[in-house]
């Protein structure tokens, strides 16, 4: 799936070298908005062919609808790089593209990428509420936040796109190594319906994965409340019928978000153990080594979005998000 994204990445690069001589971004844009502003229809078609060849790439980098399945096989590496990958590095990429190409792509993209985001959103929701597996859960978890991420970037919202970015970072990455402490602690038990009652073994895995769940299905004043709710809202100030369509099935992903996220604390933490009594006897909390990152996470779930989040709309939500909405 990566290299289906790495060539069409390749296609869009030389395309681009080949119509415009340089790669230089902040060379293309200006040259390709004022081919835009002549209203010359292979300008138009040139937007088209990069659109597809950069949303390709990007969707196989971030997991997208029809580009997703490689996610659940990425779960086999240890959990600590699978926090990595899956917070701040690998599906980062495809974001990352998508909004310093934003500029190119602008007279295609806004309608089509709110669809493959928010349909990817809801996708994400949906494969993590059928999961079994805890690590899997999670990493579906980060297939749809990145749906929204993916359908902000449409309107070129630098700020709150990579807002979203930091502060899933921090609350996805300590799911994951809760996840590691957990399985670790179940003996390489990875099955949720074998985990239950492992809120009095470990009592502050618990409880940062508490902070990060709640963060995560958008609880008032957490990190993750302030960044996604800016996302929803910022579809539904367009006032058009597919930023309508994008608002309500972004809603209904945040619903089953919520849904997924209280099945997993329930059956790992508060529910009747189904584990070995041997195996359930031995547990425990993990050591320092991970608790301590989990701790700092945890923390950074809670308040980071409230620490940061008059820097990013004095910086430049406002410009991006209000002045390149189309009314």
């Amino acid at each position: 799936m990566n290299k289906v994204g790495d060539v069409s990445l390749t296609v869009g690069i030389v395309f681009l070298i080949v119509q415009l001589s340089t790669t230089e971004l902040s060379i293309t844009n200006t040259l390709h908005q004022y081919n835009l502003m002549l209203n010359n229809d292979a300008s138009t078609y040139i937007s088209q062919f990069l659109f597809i060849c950069f949303v390709i790439a990007a969707a196989a980098k971030s997991a997208q609808i029809l580009l997703h399945t490689w996610l659940s096989d990425a779960m086999q590496g240890p959990t600590p790089v699978s926090s990595l990958l899956h917070a701040a590095t690998l599906v980062v990429a495809g974001v990352v593209l998508l909004v310093k190409v934003a500029e190119l792509v602008s007279a295609v993209s806004m309608t089509q990428l709110q669809l493959i985001g928010i349909i990817s959103a809801l996708l994400g929701g949906t494969l993590a509420l059928s999961q079994t597996d805890i690590k899997s859960i999670i990493a579906y978890s980060t297939l749809s936040q990145f749906g929204y991420i993916i359908s902000i970037s449409s309107l070129a919202t630098v700020s709150l796109a990579y807002f979203h970015v930091a502060t899933h970072a921090c609350f996805k990455a300590a799911l994951f190594m809760c996840a590691g402490a957990l399985i670790h602690s179940n003996y390489d038990n990875q099955d949720i319906r074998r985990f239950g009652a492992m809120l009095m073994q470990m009592p502050i895995s618990y409880a940062a994965m508490l902070a990060c769940s709640a963060s995560l299905i958008t609880v008032p004043y957490l990190s993750g409340n302030l960044s996604k709710d800016l996302i929803i809202e910022a579809h539904y100030s367009q006032f058009k019928n597919v930023a309508n369509y994008a608002f309500v099935l972004g809603l209904l992903a945040s619903t089953l978000t919520v849904i997924y996220s209280i099945k997993l604390l329930v059956m790992a933490f508060l529910s009747t153990s189904n584990a070995n009594t041997t195996h359930f006897s031995r547990s425990h909390e993990a050591n320092s080594y991970a608790i301590v990152p989990i701790t700092i996470l945890a923390l950074l779930a809670i308040c980071l979005g409230y620490l940061t989040l008059g820097y990013v709309v004095e910086a430049n939500l406002v410009n991006d998000l209000f002045i390149k909405v189309e009314l």
